[in-house]
């Protein structure tokens, strides 16, 4: 979908613009809707298989491309089956019998035609990533200082599925937080240096839109003496311009995985991170957001409250 800014006859309009789906079946709150003659309707199991058949595998994204190596035996479909269907479909497409989790796959579009795991069905819930994207993770290293050759007084690698990533690293933050109490009369308040929410919106920035199939580097999220900074491979994607960026412009280099982590409750909703971060920080106290975009990589730094 695009948005755009037009000016006809002298009024200014929003043109909204919705392409069909290269990757049917699509879901709106967990049903596949089909029309039926005049009318619309749920789609059955067969009418979700038929859907999947008209997928157009040459144009698809990185993530939803099927992974060339993979089997069935790579995913965990036992946490597949009990997290993410769900959260992805609706209790009436659940409650029908017939189904198995191959046709569960394919209906929510993380099997390929020929019965291969997506690259994002990987990425979701595969038992090993890194095995087949070597810098799917994240690289944690706290300093005793303002440079990269300070002393480290931390530092983790963190793996597993991107779900995962993104869970451990926020409980990892959390933990590195310092939060100051003052009272003054009977009111107390507390104030941290660094806001949660603002760091959580980053990383998870940098997590979703980073390239997993053209690089070995991970996420880094480095911590120093006197500023956060959190480097994600690739650079801008799609439309996304460092003039853009921050008008609430999204492009996504990896739709399949966007729309799983948002499934599962990881991504509230699309285009809101960083402008989010940005209101978060100023609230707290800290200075704006900076940030460095480049050909091969994106960098954002996070100062502490003054």
């Amino acid at each position: 979908m695009s948005v755009g800014r037009h000016v006809i006859d002298g009024c200014t309009v929003a043109a909204v613009i919705v392409a069909p789906s290269t990757q049917p079946p699509v879901r709106v709150n967990g049903r596949s809707w089909i029309r039926v003659g005049p009318r619309r309707a749920t789609a059955t199991p067969e009418e979700e298989r038929r859907l999947a058949e008209k997928q157009t595998w040459q144009n698809l994204a990185f993530d939803a491309r099927p992974c060339a190596d993979a089997t069935l035996d790579d995913l965990d479909l036992i946490r597949f089956e009990a997290e993410y269907v769900p959260s992805a479909t609706s209790p009436e497409i659940r409650r029908q019998n017939g189904r198995s989790t191959e046709e569960k796959l394919r209906a929510l579009r993380l099997l390929s035609r020929d019965g291969k795991p997506t690259n994002a069905a990987i990425l979701l819930f595969g038992k090993d990533p890194r095995s087949y994207f070597s810098g799917a993770y994240i690289q944690f290293l706290r300093l005793d200082g303002p440079a990269l050759t300070d002393p480290i007084i931390d530092q983790k690698e963190i793996s597993g599925t991107i779900p995962d990533q993104a869970r451990q690293i926020e409980e990892l933050l959390k933990l590195n937080i310092r939060t100051a109490t003052t009272i003054g009369g009977t009111q107390r308040q507390e104030r941290s240096d660094y806001p949660i929410e603002a760091l959580e919106q980053v990383v998870r920035n940098a997590i979703l839109h980073r390239t997993y199939d053209a690089s070995t580097m991970p996420v880094k999220v480095y911590w120093y003496s006197d500023r956060i900074e959190i480097m994600s491979p690739g650079g801008l994607y799609g439309g996304v311009t460092p003039e853009t960026i921050w008008l609430n412009v999204t492009a996504y280099r990896n739709p399949s995985l966007a729309e799983g982590l948002k499934t599962l409750g990881i991504v509230e909703r699309f285009g809101f991170g960083l402008v989010r971060a940005r209101q978060v920080l100023a609230e707290n106290g800290n200075p704006p957001l900076g940030y460095q975009f480049l050909e091969n990589f994106v960098l954002f730094k996070v100062e502490p409250a003054q």
